[in-house]
């Protein structure tokens, strides 16, 4: 598939073309930092490293009803057939909306909401050439040129945007567009500073070592040592763009009402509570295990070594108490 560039000036006529078939999204500068948004004119992504949430809400809503019921009966939420592009996406992002995968829609089990938003969804990615300081993708299995989740990478050049087209899906959408084809060499220019981002951005441990050190340090006080602090507030699950877990409730009024799921997290006390009364996980220092040992263990084991955490960093950014999770990983390694 020829990869193809656009003047920066026309970006946003670009976009605007799109739109003709294509709810577009892409990064905006709000009162709390960068969020994706619907565009409605010009695109400014000067400055612009991650979103303070991820771009997996718009595979797995923060809220979703399920069933609307009304006295014995109940009638499914109507599936969601928006045709989305999301332009601005970074490699850890697009990376943990296709690890959903093997838990929305995988062998045994498909969820039909995810499966519809995920076809309709196409993902134009951004490399990244000045990752910050928090990033560790390389040491998770991406990096700033990761293609794994992809529909498009898009490179930043000079003056152009140059996007190669990564599925059949980013094809389509650039193939008709009325875009300037490049050729190899242009495209290996445009795709050097975050190549080179890369190759400085080196790997702070094996991935393979690291995903036994986790599981071989399960029953030791090194878990408590880290969540000593821990305020189990949850901000680390609901930043994290590859954390799937959710509760499902009623609610409702004189027969009539809904069912909806919602975000969970497995660092809140209540998470694994049993009707019973008994928790399985009654301390901070399990909560904290489960959650570091099912990104770099419990997950990969399932699911071909692939690593759940895709090394984003926002959880060490938007920690109370400042845990890093990189610590923990190196501490179990010794």
């Amino acid at each position: 598939m020829p990869a193809y560039k656009i003047g920066k000036g026309k970006l946003d006529e670009f976009l605007a073309g799109i739109k003709k078939h294509y709810a577009v999204y892409a990064p905006a500068r709000g009162p709390e930092g960068w969020r994706f948004a619907p565009v409605e004119g010009q695109v400014e992504l000067d400055g612009y490293l991650l979103t303070r949430l991820s771009a997996k809400e718009f595979v797995t809503p923060i809220y979703e009803t399920l069933i609307r019921f009304d006295g014995r009966t109940g009638e499914p939420a109507r599936t969601e057939n928006e045709k989305r592009l999301i332009f601005g996406i970074r490699p850890c992002d697009a990376r943990a909306v296709r690890l959903f995968d093997s838990v929305f829609a995988n062998e045994s089990y498909v969820d039909p909401a995810y499966k519809a938003r995920r076809s309709n969804t196409v993902s134009v990615v951004t490399a990244c050439t000045e990752p910050a300081p928090t990033c560790f993708c390389t040491s998770t299995g991406g990096g700033p040129v990761d293609e794994f989740g992809a529909d498009v990478m898009a490179y930043e050049a000079e003056s152009d945007w140059v996007l190669k087209p990564v599925t059949d899906k980013g094809e389509e959408v650039l193939k008709d567009a009325g875009l300037t084809e490049v050729a190899d060499d242009e495209l290996k220019k445009a795709a050097a500073p975050a190549e080179k981002a890369t190759a400085e951005m080196k790997p702070l441990w094996d991935i393979t070592e690291a995903q036994v050190a986790v599981k071989d340090r399960f029953g030791d006080g090194l878990w408590k040592e880290l969540a000593d602090r821990c305020l189990g507030c949850g901000v680390c699950t609901f930043v994290c763009p590859s954390c799937s877990c959710f509760d499902v409730s009623d609610e409702g009024k004189r027969g009539r009402g809904r069912r909806y799921r919602f975000w969970d997290g497995c660092m809140f006390p209540i998470f694994t509570l049993h009707a019973s009364g008994h928790n399985p996980r009654e301390s901070q220092a399990p909560r904290y295990r489960q959650r570091v040992l099912h990104k770099f263990n419990y997950f990969p084991e399932r699911n071909d070594a692939l690593n759940l955490c895709v090394g984003c960093g926002r959880c060490v950014v938007d920690c109370p108490v400042n845990i890093d999770i990189r610590e923990a990983v190196a501490l179990a390694l010794g």
